[in-house]
């Protein structure tokens, strides 16, 4: 019966370190320079502010950049609460410059990072591999790619307190669904 319960032990840690980060975990820290040439070190910004993390595939992402859009509805909550927003992306600098100018005009209190060897998307564990036969597009596009083969995040959003604790966690594999604005909002609120 105690190996059984060793195995199960074990089991659960496995399923710990390869999986999403759930509401509850505790996130690992991401030190790394924003696309504004800043340090960034999660666990010290979360000591001050919470941390609305969204996972971006890029500028050629609709669903993506409607979503990102929307959030300037939600800015006067979001400032409210002091909660700074992180978006990562594989996306080539300029088009992170694009994706700013276009979609990000009116919301405040935000970074880019730009996860060039798709290292933090692979902590996070919410990578996903990209067909061969779509690879060319996203070279032509100068996306960044881990070398073996290339990668977008799934659509993640997580909102992280000041213990680097996940309060709330979205992940989905269709690249075209993320959280409605109304329960990022709600979500939000309970900070």
């Amino acid at each position: 019966m105690t190996i059984i319960y060793k195995i199960l032990f074990f089991s659960l840690q496995l399923s710990y370190l390869f999986a999403q980060p759930t509401k509850g975990q505790k996130v690992k820290n991401i030190h790394t320079v924003t696309t504004s040439i800043e340090d960034f070190d999660l666990y010290e910004t979360t000591k001050t502010q919470p941390v609305l993390l969204v996972f971006y595939r890029g500028f050629h992402s609709q669903p993506c950049n409607k979503f990102l859009k929307n959030l300037s509805s939600v800015q006067p909550l979001m400032q409210e609460k002091n909660l700074l927003t992180v978006i990562i992306t594989p996306d080539n600098p300029l088009n992170i410059e694009k994706t700013q100018q276009k979609y990000l005009s009116s919301l405040q209190n935000y970074v880019f990072i730009q996860d060039f060897d798709c290292k933090i998307m692979q902590d996070y564990q919410v990578d996903i591999k990209i067909a061969k036969s779509k690879e060319n597009f996203y070279k032509i596009s100068g996306f960044a790619n881990n070398k073996e083969h290339f990668i977008l995040p799934m659509s993640s959003t997580l909102i992280i307190d000041k213990n680097q604790v996940v309060l709330y966690a979205y992940h989905s594999k269709n690249p075209r669904k993320r959280p409605s604005i109304k329960t990022l909002s709600e979500e939000i609120s309970k900070i």
